[in-house]
């Protein structure tokens, strides 16, 4: 039932032409899932309509970004060919670069440890950042970013990542 594979194009920002040809590929060996993690502490490319601050601060470049269009349209072409996409919105560690707004908004820091150093100490790998869920802030911000992935994506299955927590880094928070 689930035959696919992973494409992280937050680390490694990819053309919707790239991507169609990894669905055309997955189709052509009978694989049936694109799991398409869409966004990390590194860059934030999934733009959100309710949230647009998040890509404004962590896309690669206003031009590396998906829009709600380039994402139905990459579903519709993956569902022609009998892939489902599952997108993965990595939380809440994993999270740093777009979440950085939140202070400038009166919302405070959405994010922790976000770019911190020496990572080593904050997280996995770098660049480090994690959700602070200690902001009840945080909870709208998620719930609209949530709202506008059901608004873009089809499907029953919804990733949010979940792993690789730095408790060192949920202990800088004042």
């Amino acid at each position: 039932p689930w035959r696919g594979v992973l494409l992280d194009t937050s680390r490694n920002f990819m053309s919707l032409e790239t991507i169609r040809r990894v669905i055309e590929g997955l189709s052509a060996a009978k694989l049936n899932t694109f799991h398409w993690h869409i966004t990390d502490t590194h860059s934030f490319p999934f733009y959100s309509k309710s949230r647009p601050r998040m890509t404004e601060w962590g896309a690669y470049s206003p031009e590396m970004i998906y829009t709600e269009e380039d994402i139905k349209e990459i579903v519709k072409f993956a569902d022609i060919r009998g892939v489902r996409v599952v997108p993965e919105l990595d939380a809440p560690a994993h999270s740093g670069n777009g979440y950085q707004w939140g202070e400038e908004e009166g919302l405070g820091k959405l994010a922790v440890c976000v770019n911190r150093d020496p990572w080593e100490k904050y997280c996995v790998e770098p660049p480090c950042g994690q959700m602070n869920l200690a902001n009840p802030n945080l909870y709208d911000v998620v719930e609209d970013i949530y709202r506008d992935m059901l608004d873009s994506f089809t499907g029953t299955a919804f990733h949010i990542g979940g792993d690789e927590v730095n408790f060192n880094c949920w202990n800088t928070i004042e």
